[in-house]
């Protein structure tokens, strides 16, 4: 499989095959991935826009914040997730520091900060993919303040 990778800042992305497999830590799950979008995020990485946060951590890292895919590992202490589990998520660099397929999807935390879902039955993981971006557009449109949206009160709940 090629992946793309932020071979340094300010690069175009390059091709590799040979990238290492990662194991999970404590907390942590590890995916085999079977599919990832690249968004504007990906881009303003490799342009630099993110550079106060990532700390020069880019070099190798392969691209693509919005991933789907099976859970193969394990580590300790992990009870939300099991083998193949199906899962998508948005990558968070700005919380984990890491990015892209490098991303191991670390299971403490609050629930707001979770950003790893299970795959609804029926659904393919090219599915799965669009569903963050999908969302995240359509919410930024209608609720965000004009001129970066429409302006409209987000809908809420009470129990």
């Amino acid at each position: 499989m090629c992946n793309p990778v932020f071979p340094a800042l300010r690069l175009p992305f390059e091709l590799r095959r040979d990238h290492p497999i990662p194991s999970p830590e404590r907390g942590e799950i590890r995916l085999k991935i079977h599919s990832v979008s690249l968004n504007p995020a990906d881009e303003k990485i490799q342009r630099g826009d993110f550079d106060h946060w990532l700390d020069g951590k880019l070099a190798g890292v392969i691209s693509g914040l919005d991933i789907a895919g099976e859970v193969d590992e394990l580590g300790k202490d992990v009870s939300t997730f099991f083998k193949g589990d199906r899962v998508f998520l948005v990558g968070t660099f700005l919380q984990s520091k890491k990015l892209g397929l490098d991303l191991l999807l670390d299971c403490g935390g609050t629930p707001r900060q979770s950003s790893r879902y299970k795959i609804p039955a029926g659904a393919s993981y090219d599915d799965a993919i669009a569903i963050p971006t999908g969302l995240t557009a359509a919410y930024v449109g209608l609720y965000n303040h004009h001129p970066h949206g429409l302006g409209f009160s987000p809908p809420t709940n009470t129990f």
